[in-house]
This record gives C-alpha cells, sequence and structure tokens, in this order.
C-alpha cells in the first residue's frame, strides 16, 4: 500500500532569516541549513545565534529535515538539549501517523525510489522542490517490524561502511611507513 506524504505527516518551510545567519550575534540558537546535512554530524556543528521567539520554529524529536534545493538529503532529527531552527532551505516533516518510523521515511526519501520521485517534481536550473510538491510523493507503507528490520540493516551497513573507511585510512598510512622504512637507509645517498 502507497500513501502520500501529506496523509502521514505535516510539512512546513524552514524559518526565513532576514539576513545572512552570520550576520546575527552569536548565541545558544542553532540554525540547521541544508548543507549541514551532507554531513555525519550535521545536528552538531550548526552556526549558533541569538534568536528571541526561536521556541515557535524550533525542531522536535523526530522530525526530519529534508534538504529543498540540491540533493535532497533527509535525516532524523535526533533528540538533543539545544534548541534548534531551519533555514527556509529546508522542509521539516512531522509524522502524525504511527503506522511509520521516521527513520524508515528518511531511508525511503534518500532511496533511488524516493530520489526520483523527488526528483520527478523538481523545479529551475537550481534543483528544488516545493512544500506542495514533496506532500505528493507516494510512500510505501509495510509492517512496523518490516520498517525496524530496514532501518536496523541500513544501521548496520553505516557502521561498516564508517568502520572501512578507518581501515582503509588504517592501511594507507601503514603503506607510507613501510615505504618510508624502506627507503629510509637509501635517501640519505641521494
Amino acid at each position: 500500500m502507497k500513501v502520500l506524504l501529506a496523509d502521514i505527516a505535516d510539512l512546513r518551510v524552514g524559518y526565513t532569516f532576514d539576513q545572512s545567519v552570520s550576520k546575527y550575534p552569536v548565541g545558544s540558537v542553532s540554525v540547521l541549513q541544508a548543507k549541514d546535512l551532507a554531513n555525519d554530524d550535521w545536528y552538531v556543528k550548526a552556526d549558533r545565534i541569538n534568536m528571541p521567539g526561536a521556541r515557535h520554529h524550533a525542531l522536535e524529536e523526530g522530525d526530519i529535515v529534508l534538504s529543498a534545493r540540491g540533493s535532497f538529503i533527509a535525516k532524523v532529527f535526533p533528540f538533543t538539549n539545544r534548541l534548534t531552527v531551519p533555514s527556509s532551505s529546508t522542509i521539516i516533516i512531522s509524522l502524525k501517523d504511527d503506522s511509520i518510523y521516521p527513520e524508515y521515511l528518511s531511508l525511503y526519501l534518500n532511496s533511488i525510489y524516493g530520489q526520483n520521485q523527488i526528483r520527478s517534481f523538481k523545479r529551475g536550473s537550481i534543483e528544488s522542490i516545493t512544500k506542495s510538491d514533496l506532500a505528493k510523493v507516494k510512500i510505501p507503507i509495510i509492517t512496523l517490524e518490516q520498517q525496524k528490520r530496514l532501518i536496523d540493516a541500513s544501521s548496520d551497513l553505516c557502521r561498516y561502511k564508517r568502520l572501512l573507511g578507518i581501515k582503509y585510512e588504517l592501511l594507507d598510512k601503514l603503506n607510507r611507513f613501510a615505504f618510508g622504512e624502506a627507503i629510509k637507509d637509501s635517501a640519505y645517498e641521494i
């Protein structure tokens, strides 16, 4: 069964700042921009500003943040004690239905199937999607148990990918060290 995203979630566009975030005074409110979603520690590295009234625009745990331009990356906002306000370069998806996990929806939106649907609505030379077009994306609903298995498998694959990255980094360092040791004595003769 497939349902429209609008049927299972509320969508809103992030906050429109009246000037560049870098021009705001430094404070305790994190500002999440679309460019931040490309990083693994995306919610930690967000700029911090002083913003009265931020609570009204802040993200809640479990909200899905989607970059509305470019690569259309979707990420689930984790629990954090830090007040975080998304910028207008993002669309926030708040689930209103218990039949779907936010992590599953994020996985689907990031999948080739979800990306193809999103891109079918893209506009302009710089790819972008509107909230109303995103609402029309069809989401396949599977059982919560199946969703959990997909979430766990994806988590395992991400962890494995990180470990492989560390492994290759260490192998590269070992290779450079071994090469350096092998030519150490002869290097002085050149």
